[in-house]
């Protein structure tokens, strides 16, 4: 039956993987043994990383977007770190600014949000969602003249969410 170990060491001398395999907790495989075996899966694995490190060299941005993604579901603090960290290694993509201005937001940090919404902005003019955003974040801190001006700006953009800039700017133009 397949399933995945966990290579959790290397014995450079005896030329050995360590590995945690279901119930054993420390297999030794030779080289050559472990590189056939990982051959079997096309060289399936991943690497798990503690979100204060930063990204491996090799991360893709689509993996990286889709994992904090779902890393919002478990917590908007790690999601914004993990946003941030990609939006340093990819700057010109305007994504992980949203996406780090949403966990912000979520997690009661406005004032962090409107920064990540401006930066996502400034790499995206025509960002719709970023805009009216940006709008709200504006709005937790009170400043309707900005979150109006941003709002507006959203629905000027348009788009498939046209319906809920223009809401957006009627809850700051009253």
């Amino acid at each position: 039956m397949w399933h995945y170990a966990v290579v959790i060491g290397f014995d450079a001398p005896r030329q050995e993987f360590i590995l945690r395999s279901g119930e054993t907790a420390e297999q030794r495989l030779s080289t050559s043994v472990f590189n056939h075996l990982w051959q079997r899966s096309n060289y399936w694995g991943f690497v798990l990383a503690a979100p204060a490190q930063r990204l491996p060299e090799f991360a893709q941005i689509q993996q990286v977007l889709e994992q904090a993604i779902g890393m919002e579901r478990v917590s908007a603090e790690l999601a914004a770190h993990a946003y941030l960290q990609a939006a340093a290694k990819w700057p010109e993509n305007p994504g992980f600014y949203f996406g780090a201005g949403n966990a912000l937001l979520q997690s009661k940090q406005p004032q962090m949000a409107v920064i990540q919404y401006q930066n996502a902005v400034k790499t995206q003019p025509d960002f719709g969602d970023a805009w009216n955003n940006l709008a709200e974040a504006w709005g937790a801190l009170g400043n309707t003249v900005k979150a109006k001006k941003a709002a507006h700006r959203a629905v000027e953009i348009g788009g498939a969410h046209a319906l809920v800039y223009q809401e957006t700017l009627r809850k700051f133009s009253q």
